[in-house]
């Protein structure tokens, strides 16, 4: 008699792209986030965290729903804002995301991205 094929659960991914790679002190910089679910067994109580760093301020980011389904994949955009006038260097700005569930993931590996853009100073007059 076959064996059934072992159910590895739900395998969560998440990546986060920037809409630029350079912005200006003041400027908006558009990222869209997607969440996928990549096992074969539904992930359940979804969260995903977003953070800002290195003189970015993070706008709202859009909901994602509360289960995934197997093969399934939600996309969500965030707005950050370069911190204005005051920056008086060029350096680098980060933003991570991570996707975590109830449910255990085989591979949290794939749970966390992050990109970075460079940040060009502000000249004030």
């Amino acid at each position: 008699m076959p064996s059934a094929a072992a159910q590895s659960g739900p395998d969560l991914a998440v990546t986060v792209v920037a809409d630029r790679t350079t912005a200006k002190a003041g400027t908006s910089v558009t990222y869209t986030i997607t969440v996928s679910n990549l096992g074969d067994a539904t992930a359940t109580d979804l969260a995903l965290f977003v953070g800002c760093f290195d003189n970015l301020q993070c706008g709202p980011v859009g909901a994602i729903p509360a289960t995934l389904e197997a093969g399934a994949s939600v996309t969500v955009t965030m707005v950050a804002v370069a911190n204005p006038c005051g920056l008086s260097i060029t350096r680098d700005a980060t933003v991570v995301a991570e996707v975590s569930s109830t449910s255990p993931d085989p591979d949290p590996t794939s749970n966390r991205d992050t990109v970075t853009i460079r940040l060009q100073e502000c000249h004030q007059r």
